[in-house]
C-alpha cells in the first residue's frame, strides 16, 4: 500500500487564506512570520524538495502509531 503524500500546495493555499481572512486577529499578530507545520506518518522526498525552494517557513513532523499488546503508543 502506498503512503499518502501531504501536499505542500494545500499548505500554501491555507497560508494564503489565513492571511486574507486573518481569523483571531484580536489574538494573533499577523505581522510576524507564520510557521506552517505539516504532520503526517511519512513525507515523500518531493515534499522536502518543495520545502527547500518554498518561500514559506515549513516544518514537517513525522509520527507513527506503535501497537504494543492492547495499547497504542504515539511515537515521534
Amino acid at each position: 500500500m502506498r503512503a499518502a503524500r501531504p501536499r505542500l500546495m494545500g499548505l500554501t493555499r491555507y497560508y494564503h487564506a489565513l492571511l486574507e481572512s486573518k481569523p483571531f486577529a484580536d489574538r494573533v499578530n499577523y505581522d510576524r512570520p507564520v510557521h506552517l507545520i505539516a504532520i503526517a506518518p511519512k513525507f515523500h522526498r518531493d515534499n522536502f524538495t518543495d520545502r527547500k525552494y518554498n518561500q514559506l517557513i515549513l516544518q514537517f513532523l513525522e509520527f507513527a502509531i506503535v501497537p504494543d499488546a492492547e495499547k497504542l503508543y504515539f511515537h515521534k
